[in-house]
């Protein structure tokens, strides 16, 4: 790919990544209950189910979406219960001020697996790969470097994004620094959380 492709080609990935979805519900609604940290696992997941799409575009194997729709199916399922599931327990959180929370121990695993699947569970990313692609790069003459070069700009632009929200809401957290300012903020997490849920459960 050109210089040029590659600006273009970046430019265009932030247009379409940087638009509110599923993903970024979710990673504000983790930013806001969990801080930047946690989240930042969170977002490598979203990450690597990008990819993953990404992979199964360039490599012409779109067709497994309607081959193998029924997992896709179980995949969004499981994401989207997930994500309401962390939202009915930060609206369950306890209204303890962020001065004196004890953070609860990470589980990278855990946070990394919820991004991955609710990125798999959206099988619409894989149709939005297979219309974009094409536009800037010729998929029948893909060189390997040219393959790792896509795959360094949809990673870094959409990690830059995400991060870029989860940063936006962990700041909104220091705000909130009495019982009634935390219990807000954890029903306005849980909210956004159960919201991307329900948003992923009801896509076809």
């Amino acid at each position: 790919m050109s210089f040029e492709t590659i600006i273009a080609f970046a430019i265009a990935c932030f247009a379409l990544m940087a638009v509110p979805g599923p993903g970024v519900l979710a990673t504000v609604g983790r930013g806001l209950a969990h801080g930047l940290g946690r989240t930042l696992i969170f977002i490598l997941g979203i990450v690597a189910g990008d990819l993953i799409y990404l992979f199964l575009t360039i490599f012409g194997l779109a067709a497994l979406a309607s081959v193998y729709g029924e997992v896709f199916v179980v995949i969004r399922w499981v994401g989207a219960a997930y994500l309401v599931y962390l939202g009915i327990k930060a609206w369950r959180a306890p209204a303890v001020p962020l001065d004196s929370t004890s953070v609860a121990p990470a589980n990278p695993v855990r946070d990394f697996m919820g991004g991955l699947s609710m990125t798999l569970g959206n099988p619409k990313v894989i149709l939005i790969y297979t219309a974009f692609l094409p536009t800037f790069i010729d998929l029948t003459a893909l060189s390997h470097s040219d393959i790792a070069i896509a795959a360094a700009v949809v990673s870094g632009v959409l990690f830059f994004i995400m991060a870029g929200y989860a940063w936006l809401a962990d700041r909104s957290r220091q705000i909130f620094r009495s019982e009634r300012a935390v219990r807000i903020m954890n029903r306005s997490a849980g909210t956004v959380l159960v919201g991307a849920g329900v948003v992923i459960a009801a896509r076809q």
